[in-house]
């Protein structure tokens, strides 16, 4: 740990039995036998390959402080912007990003949540490799969720010939016990390679897919947002 230039070293315990130093320099606390920084530039290491560093300074009006609670806070010229605890990351500020959130590596045939901003959820979903042989349950929502609409995509490579893409949007509400949907938006590229719906499996609303007798091998790709009550 490097200090601040030309800062003082010396050790002085004053008649109280506490140690007095300037504002930049390191003391001991002979009473609980500690060392105690001021004014330092934390955990900076210059030049080292693989090394990382921040800067802190008493005025908390940039860096990164923990108050000795397990708790971690961010400051930008004087504004906190990152509040970090057990419980998660609040970001006090807005989040840009070039790349996106995802909460894990999604996998075939699974819900998987993409961003969760509490009142509403947006979600991904795809499954690979279906056939004309049975209808499908394809993504799972929690009745919980009251609104939700699908962006949908189905691509159909017949064998020796060229993709067959179907896509469309689908709006669905869950009210006492029953749903009510719409579908618009149908775009293909050939033919329909079926059709969409939602129901209730489970206790749980499940988009539906019925292959048309036409389909080889249909993939299909979901983005859903899910808003609750």
């Amino acid at each position: 740990m490097n200090s601040t230039a030309n800062a003082n070293y010396d050790v002085v315990v004053t008649s109280g039995g506490l140690p007095y130093t300037s504002d930049y320099g390191v003391y001991v606390n002979p009473s609980l036998g500690t060392l105690q920084a001021e004014g330092f530039l934390a955990a900076e290491n210059e030049g080292a390959a693989g090394c990382y560093g921040f800067t802190a300074d008493g005025g908390q009006d940039t860096g990164m402080y923990s108050n000795g609670d397990g708790n971690l806070s961010f400051y930008n010229n004087n504004v906190q912007t990152v509040s970090a605890t057990s419980s998660g990351w609040e970001f006090k500020q807005t989040v840009i990003t070039d790349g996106h959130f995802q909460s894990s590596n999604s996998t075939d045939g699974v819900t998987e949540p993409v961003i969760d901003a509490g009142k509403y959820i947006q979600y991904s979903y795809y499954k690979n490799g279906i056939d004309n042989s049975a209808a499908v349950n394809l993504t799972s929502f929690s009745t919980d969720q009251t609104a939700i609409k699908f962006f949908i995509q189905a691509i159909d490579t017949v064998s020796g010939g060229a993709k067959r893409v179907h896509s469309l949007e689908l709006i669905c509400i869950y009210a006492n016990g029953d749903i009510y949907e719409t579908e618009y938006g149908i775009t293909y590229s050939d033919v329909s390679l079926g059709t969409f719906q939602n129901a209730i499996v489970s206790g749980n609303i499940v988009l539906q897919y019925v292959p048309d007798a036409s389909v080889t091998s249909v993939n299909i790709r979901v983005m859903a947002t899910a808003l609750y009550s």
